[in-house]
């Protein structure tokens, strides 16, 4: 039900599925990473980029610091 609502048509439902992610979780994990990234790069609502970008940031994963770097040309910056 997360991973559908992650690619929800309404934004807020995005948002609420990103902080609803337990990303402690490995399965969770490897599920939500892809989805998480695609909306960091695509998503048409700043806000949902930031949200995904900090669930991202949670992981403290350095692998992620290019895509970190990119989403800092975003126009709300």
């Amino acid at each position: 039900i997360i991973h559908s609502a992650l690619n929800d048509k309404y934004y807020k439902i995005r948002i609420k599925a990103i902080d609803a992610l337990k990303l402690n979780q490995s399965s969770v994990k490897a599920k939500a990473l892809p989805v998480l990234k695609n909306l960091v790069k695509t998503d048409e609502k700043t806000l949902v980029q930031a949200a995904a970008i900090t669930a991202l940031a949670s992981l403290k994963d350095s692998s992620h610091e290019t895509l970190f770097k990119e989403a800092l040309k975003s126009k709300s910056y």
